[in-house]
């Protein structure tokens, strides 16, 4: 009964629920396959990231990573990066393409401290092209680009910011 209930659901495109029920089985690899032929890339990583097993997989890992970059999940994939070990690298360009910065900056004050500055600058560039002055003020402090936090706190119409910048 249930594996013609399997079938049914599968045939039916109801990739998803065949996941699910796999996954309440403790069919972990086949809901995760499930999850995956459905398109559900983020759910599928949620699972893989809550067993062990499966973590130790490097093509189950490298499967569910590709999932996630094709549909442009990047703070996801740099989650999962990031967790696996060893992908640091790989965790921080996800998290950048995907404008995780507060996530890239993170990893980055862990383990590239030299990077800090140029992730504060494009925070700082990211808000600013997104109309966002006044946040945007404070990273490029901290990323030391004095005169584009006098120009954003300007454009912000920030005053007293702009005359603390100044004297500095």
């Amino acid at each position: 009964l249930r594996m013609t209930h399997a079938k049914w659901l599968l045939d039916t495109g109801q990739e998803e629920k065949a996941g699910s029920i796999k996954e309440s089985e403790g069919d972990y690899l086949g809901a995760l396959n499930m999850y995956l032929k459905a398109g559900l890339a983020t759910r599928a990583s949620r699972l893989l990231q809550s067993q062990d097993e499966l973590m130790q997989s490097p093509d189950i890992v490298n499967k569910v990573t590709s999932a996630l970059l094709k549909g442009e999940f990047y703070e996801q994939a740099g989650e999962l990066f990031e967790k696996v070990g060893g992908k640091e690298d790989q965790a921080l360009d996800c998290y950048r393409k995907g404008h995780a910065f507060a996530r890239a900056t993170e990893l980055a004050r862990r383990e590239f401290p030299s990077e800090v500055v140029h992730l504060e600058e494009e925070w700082g560039n990211f808000l600013a092209d997104n109309k966002q002055l006044d946040a945007a003020i404070n990273h490029y402090i901290e990323a030391g680009r004095t005169l584009k936090a006098l120009d954003s706190a300007i454009n912000a119409k920030q005053w007293k910011k702009a005359v603390q910048i100044i004297q500095v």
